[in-house]
Order: C-alpha cells, then structure tokens, then sequence
C-alpha cells in the first residue's frame, strides 16, 4: 500500500490513505470544519497549557490513516474530542476504533455533534457524558477563538478532576462585520456604520464561522475589489438564514438599507420547491440576488479538474441556491493555508481569495445594478432552451417538465410587467412554439429549415481571435475550420440561425 505525506494530498482526496505524521500531544481535537480548527490553532497560541494536535477528520477517512494516527499520535494522549457532523455513520470505524482506544487505555474520549442537534449515540460512546459533556458541546456551539480558549481550559480542568466547568461566552447569531477595525456590531446599527457613501450599495450575506475563525480576507477583498465599481459593500454575517429570527432580522436589514443588490455566499436553498419566499431572509426583496462561491478545494485541484468545482459546492453552492432564484457567479476564493500552526503540529486552511475573479463578479454586480434600474420596456430577454442534437423531439426537453408551457407561462408573466412584446406571436401555446422552432435551422439537419438570423463570419472570426491561443487550438483541432460548421452558409457568408 501506498501512503501519501499529509502535505502532498488534495483538499478533495481524502480517499486515499494518509500518515499525518503528528507526534503525541495531551489534547487532540479532531474536525471536519477548517473553521473550528483555526479557532483552536489561535486560541492555544494565545495560551494553551495543554500540548495539542489539531487534525482535519477528511483526513483520516481512510481505516489505515485511523490505525496509524491512533498508534503515533493517540499513545499519549489524556483528552479527545471529536466533532463529527452527521453522527456515527459519518466516520463509524474511526468512532469504533477511538472508543475501544479510549476505554482500553482509560483515556478521555468526547464525542460532539456538529451541529445543533443532540445525538444520544455519540453521547454513548463517549468517556464523559455529565454535565461536563453538555458544555464542552456549548463551547462549540458558539464557537469563535474565545471558546476555543474556554475548551482548552476545560480539558485541563476535567483531567484535574474538576466537575464544574467555566461557561461559554455566547456570540451574537448575526450581525454587520467592520473591516476596519475587525469588529462586529449589531444589525440594528447599520445606518450609524454604513451611511452611503457610493453611487450604489449591495448587502453581502456571509457565514459567521468567517469572523469565528477570523478569516476574512475574501470579505475583506470583497469590499475594495465592489469598491473599485461604485459599489458600497455592507457584510452582514449569521449562522443559518433558515433560523426565523435571523431571517426576520435581515429582512428590517433590507427593508431599511434598501440596496441595490445582493450578494448571498451561503448555502441550500431558503424555499421548497413551489413555495414562496416571502418568509424567508430574502422575502420581499425585488432587487437582483447574486450568488457568489467560496470553494472548498485547493485553487490548484480546481484548475487541474476537468470537472471544477466539486460535488459537494456544486450542490450547495450552486443547485440549491437556484431553487430560490438566485443568480450564480462564479468562485471567488479557493481553501489553502492561512496560518502555519507548528504549536498544533497543524496548517490552517482558509478561504484564500482570487482578485481576478472578484473583479469580474464586481462588474457583473454593477452591470445587474444598471440593468435593475432600466425601465423593462427597455429590456431585451432571451430564452434559452435545451436542443440534444439527435432529435428534433428533444428540443427543449426536461423529465418531468412541460418546459414550452412554462415559456409560454414567462411570456405573460413578461407582458405584465411591462416589457416590450409583439401583440401576436407567430405561435399561441406550447405545442406551437415547439413546432415555430421545429420550422427554423437546428441541428438534425442544419442546411434546412427558415433561416431567421444570421452570425456574420467577420464578426464571429474577431470575436474568436480574443480567446486565448490554447481554446482557439483546441476547438480548431476539434472542431476543425469555422467554414466547415454546419450552419455555415457560403452564400451568405454567415452562420445561418
């Protein structure tokens, strides 16, 4: 079997088996969030009598990296504490083997849900399940460097002997985050904080865990890169924005800031499918939500796959936000180390960001901003349908979708809100505007049918002379010359639509 050195292994390749190499510590802290992780990575550098270990669980996923981590680092370890998200079934041989560590050793063994919900599972399988127990969870729960501190001072407490713990310091569920002075305030102050000082202002919506873990350069490069646009970006961070209160606190943020758009970073969709948003953060919100990414992969992972984003920001980044209308962007960060913990035989990983791609989605913003404030009559829409090129009977095909009844559905929708529509449409329902783009050039036999627009070649041809060199070389070597497309028409000299 081959190992891979813990440096070397991709954020998105936990699969593989990993020696992490950690020499023993008293206290070891395991986690799949690289937030909480930084938190103890700070906190023990500011005071920590305990030796400590901090490890990211991704990394042991694989059985052989849990026996090796148990035999070089566990020999000498009094406390651990394991946060799992997703209970036992999340890293059941890793939990199996910990225990029977624990126990047969007679060692401190904590086993934390990672969210809010209790889990009387890891609860049982833990060596304190007391009163001690529940707070150690309540430290985590509210999180942040101070906590951490808090944690680690338990840990000695409970190897002391010491029942009675100290209690959390809570942290606010939400509130506007000031680049400046790296402090937060209330949300109910944005207005003494942030008075308008640009053309426009957009509200950036972010999870707390940033200003928990103290990473914020993207937020940070976020504002200057919005800046440079005439955009006065407003951060307002929070927890989860499917909590009501939360949600009902940033719908009187919108209401009295009024912005001209948002930019929303976190996760999953606020709305079921068919239902309203109007109780969620964002209800009532009629300017433009843009959706930007902060991925969970290395930049370098993401540029090396033929897929790019992963599985994971796909779906939650991405698929989910959709669903409540959200428009997507692009990622803005990439995770890579932030801060070289030696102290925790540890690397903190962040959200490192990208200023290229925060330019682009800048000038995306403030061009959905000028549009926003266009009168719709002014306003030219596109609809774009899906076309497999096999069959015509395809053509704008979705399972379990009536897709030319929705068109038809958006048209009015589009009437009544005032934008410039003819009168009559060459087609009255969806069956006939399946048979309109039937009669038009597509792709079974792009020779036939009504040509209705045309793509000039000079103009195609100065346009694909902006693309880099490599895209041109690949997509000539793929798809040959430009004359040979078949929707090319000589006589013309155009591409025929």
């Amino acid at each position: 079997m081959h190992l891979l050195a813990a440096q070397q292994v991709g954020l998105d390749q936990a699969h593989e088996p990993v020696d992490l190499g950690q020499s023993p510590a008293e206290c070891v802290i395991l986690s799949s969030a690289d937030s909480e992780l930084a938190c103890f990575a700070r906190a023990h550098r500011q005071s920590g009598d305990l030796s400590l270990r901090l490890a990211n669980l991704k990394y042991l996923a694989h059985p052989f990296s849990v026996d090796l981590y148990i035999e070089k680092t566990l020999n000498s370890t009094k406390i651990a504490i394991v946060r799992l998200l997703g209970g036992k079934s999340y890293w059941s041989y890793g939990c199996e083997q910990l225990a029977n560590w624990a126990q047969k050793h007679q060692r401190c063994l904590v086993f934390l849900p990672g969210d809010t919900a209790p889990d009387e599972e890891l609860r049982r399988l833990s060596s304190i399940r007391d009163d001690r127990y529940d707070r150690l969870w309540e430290y985590c729960l509210h999180g942040g460097v101070e906590n951490a501190r808090i944690t680690l001072t338990a840990c000695g407490q409970i190897l002391a002997g010491n029942n009675t713990l100290p209690e959390a310091k809570p942290l606010e569920k939400c509130g506007l985050y000031l680049a400046k002075s790296k402090t937060t305030a209330p949300l109910t102050a944005a207005q003494e904080h942030f008075p308008r000082t640009l053309p426009y202002r957009a509200m950036l919506v972010f999870y707390r865990a940033l200003i928990q873990a103290a990473d914020t350069a993207v937020i940070d490069a976020l504002i200057l890169g919005y800046h440079a646009q005439g955009i006065q970006l407003i951060p307002a961070f929070a927890s989860s924005l499917k909590s009501p209160d939360i949600a009902a606190a940033i719908r009187i943020l919108m209401q009295n800031l009024k912005p001209d758009l948002i930019l929303n970073t976190m996760g999953f969709a606020l709305s079921k499918p068919g239902e309203s948003l109007e109780n969620t953060a964002f209800g009532g919100v009629t300017v433009p939500i843009q959706q930007i990414l902060f991925a969970s992969l290395s930049e370098n992972d993401w540029r090396d796959s033929s897929q790019g984003l992963g599985a994971h920001d796909l779906a939650m980044q991405v698929a989910l936000p959709e669903m409540d209308g959200k428009i997507l962007s692009r990622a803005v960060s990439f995770k890579g180390v932030i801060l070289d913990a030696p102290w925790a035989e540890y690397q903190v990983i962040g959200h490192r960001p990208n200023s290229g791609r925060i330019a682009f989605c800048a000038d995306l913003s403030a061009r959905w901003i000028k549009l926003a404030h266009k009168p719709n009559p002014e306003k030219h829409v596109a609809v774009i349908l899906a076309h497999y090129p096999n069959k015509n009977a395809r053509m704008g095909n979705g399972v379990g979708l009536d897709t030319p009844a929705s068109v038809m559905g958006l048209i009015e929708e589009l009437r009544r809100a005032g934008y410039d529509l003819p009168e009559t449409l060459p087609f009255n329902d969806g069956d006939g505007l399946i048979r309109y783009l039937q009669a038009g050039v597509n792709t079974v036999d792009p020779k036939k049918g009504e040509v209705r627009e045309h793509i000039n070649l000079e103009e195609y041809l100065d346009f694909f002379a902006q693309l880099p060199q490599t895209i041109q070389n690949n997509i000539n070597q793929r798809w040959g010359d430009a004359k040979s497309d078949p929707f090319f028409r000589a006589e013309d000299n155009a591409f025929g639509l």
